[in-house]
Order: structure tokens, then C-alpha cells, then sequence
């Protein structure tokens, strides 16, 4: 894991933070049962990402807002 201002720690240093990949949160989301309803790629300033993060999500975003339904 790259330290960046985002992640300003060593991966093995990290207080309270356990990252995961998009694909391995909604292989967790679909086990429990929930439906993602909508899913907004972010930008390292919390605002969403271009449509360009798309094509590469775990790459091209700092991170993911999940609306999720039972």
C-alpha cells in the first residue's frame, strides 16, 4: 500500500483503518443479504470520481459511498 495524504500511514501502521476492495465489500454486502441500491466512485477530496473510475474503480478511486437496502 503506497503512504499518500489520503493514507498517510504504513499499512502495517494503520490506527482503525482496514481497507478492503470494492469487489471484496460487495462480495461481504451480498453475503449479509443486502442490495446495493447506488454505489458513487470518490475522488480524494470526497467528491464523486469521473466517469473515467469506472473502468478501473479499485485503481481510479480514493474510495466508495454505499446505499445499501435489506
Amino acid at each position: 500500500m503506497p503512504v499518500t495524504g489520503t493514507l498517510p500511514y504504513q499499512w502495517y501502521d494503520t490506527p482503525n483503518i482496514h481497507l478492503c476492495t470494492l469487489a471484496d465489500f460487495e462480495a461481504l454486502i451480498a453475503e449479509t443479504g443486502l442490495t446495493i441500491e447506488k454505489r458513487v466512485l470518490l475522488e480524494d477530496t470526497g467528491r464523486p470520481a469521473g466517469r473515467h473510475a469506472r473502468l478501473a474503480p479499485n485503481l481510479l478511486a480514493v474510495g466508495a459511498a454505499y446505499l445499501l437496502t435489506s
